[in-house]
């Protein structure tokens, strides 16, 4: 084959391979919008063998207020002063009676 035919063949072989949706083609893919924390509000589940009572007691040793509580799961949703998340967060989660302490994140659903 010779040159002038080449060059064609390969533009419609480029043309056919954009037209499908080669790399060429793909847009980047959307950023993740940073997740937005609730300030001050907290996630905290217990082990299953912790009694409520002693549920309200290490939340009342870190200074968390509780504004609900899960009793199925065994969680708890609970403010503290935005300044001290950071710190209460790191107390909970050495506590053997806790399960996980995570902050409250907003969540966003749909495009």
């Amino acid at each position: 084959m010779d040159r002038t035919r080449r060059i064609p063949l390969l533009l419609a072989l480029l043309a056919g391979v954009l037209a499908l949706g080669g790399p060429a083609s793909q847009a980047a893919p959307a950023k993740k919008p940073a997740q937005q924390e609730v300030p001050g509000e907290l996630l905290i589940g217990f082990r299953g063998d912790v009694s409520a009572a002693d549920q309200k007691n290490v939340l009342k040793a870190v200074g968390a207020d509780e504004k609900k509580s899960f009793k199925k799961i065994h969680g708890s949703l609970v403010h503290v002063r935005p300044d001290a998340v950071a710190a209460t967060l790191d107390k909970l989660r050495k506590d053997p009676r806790v399960r996980y302490a995570e902050p409250n994140f907003v969540v966003q659903c749909g495009a």
